[in-house]
């Protein structure tokens, strides 16, 4: 069996990405697998690749334009996918991943699922496993039709390891990239108040314990001094306080962080799944019965303020 392992080597978030994807295979049952990459570059490619503890038998790069336009890469990969006609392709988590996956679902006459958590794959059947219900269920799906184009869930912080593909055969695509007739042109806004949570190793997320617009700018300088990007819960927003992109939930980011603190948060169902992601979670809140605690690796029932000016004045310390 064939798995193409599919990720954007531009991307800032490629180590991230590249985590999430070997610890996917780590949950996944998969009978004899060979893996091949498929990398995007634009100019230049990284000397050193997350080979994720596995032995690939190829690396394809493809080269693609500035700004990058899904078309370009679509028909790179069709034309991959009839030279190699791997069985699986396997999709990196975010935005960008959902959708290779879904659109090469459907250009290649087989099956799709986004935000898989694991696979049970072997030669004659494909399921896939997938949170839904605002992550309260875990639902089985059978893909009926070759190939499986799956992308992953997030699934926490961390950063792969860099190794030398030197030993590994590589080679680039000569698939030219197509001119599309119907589109025109390509621009590119740069928003800076798009939120950046979903990228952070580290999120300071406060509830309404944070009390005013004052306390959420006194909190917003411990984030800084914590190396901590800072988010919000809805409550938070919803009194102005603070910017909605800094909103976190089912309605904002879904997060997955390496250290996720919950200061003040009572911890709704909609806030506790945009954070349940996270590989360390540490909860302080006054209200011993909070319900954030029971998504906590560490709960602090104490005044958030002060525990994190404590918390700010260590890390200061140690750096």
């Amino acid at each position: 069996m064939k798995i193409a392992l599919l990720l954007d080597a531009r991307s800032p978030a490629f180590l991230r990405h590249a985590n999430e994807m070997w610890r996917f295979l780590q949950d996944s049952q998969i009978e004899n697998a060979t893996f091949t990459f498929w990398l995007f570059y634009h100019q230049d490619k990284p000397s050193e690749l997350p080979l994720l503890h596995l032995l690939p038998a190829e690396i394809m790069w493809f080269a693609v334009p500035e700004p990058l336009q899904t078309e370009a890469c679509l028909a790179s990969l069709e034309a991959a996918f009839a030279e190699q006609k791997p069985e699986v392709i396997l999709c990196s988590s975010g935005p960008w991943g959902n959708e290779m996956a879904a659109r090469l679902g459907m250009r290649l006459h087989g099956s799709a699922i986004t935000s898989a958590r694991s696979v049970l794959l072997s030669s004659s059947s494909c399921t896939a496993y997938k949170a839904v219900y605002e992550q309260h269920l875990l639902a089985e799906f059978s893909l009926p039709l070759p190939p499986h184009c799956i992308s992953v869930a997030q699934s926490g912080g961390g950063q792969s390891q860099l190794s030398s593909a030197g030993q590994v055969p590589q080679r680039d695509s000569r698939e030219p990239v197509p001119e599309h007739e119907w589109l025109l042109s390509v621009n590119v806004d740069h928003n800076m108040n798009v939120s950046s949570l979903s990228e952070a190793r580290r999120v300071l997320a406060v509830g309404q314990g944070v009390g005013s617009a004052a306390g959420l700018q006194r909190v917003q300088e411990i984030a800084q001094q914590l190396g901590a990007q800072l988010g919000a819960s809805r409550p938070v927003v919803m009194n102005a306080w603070g910017d909605m992109s800094t909103l976190v939930g089912i309605s904002g980011a879904i997060i997955a962080p390496e250290i996720c603190i919950a200061a003040g948060v009572s911890g709704a169902a909609a806030f506790s799944t945009g954070v349940c992601h996270s590989q360390f979670i540490v909860a302080i809140n006054n209200d011993p019965q909070a319900a954030i605690f029971a998504h906590a690796d560490v709960a602090i029932v104490d005044d958030m303020f002060q525990v994190l000016e404590a918390l700010a004045v260590c890390v200061q310390q140690d750096t």
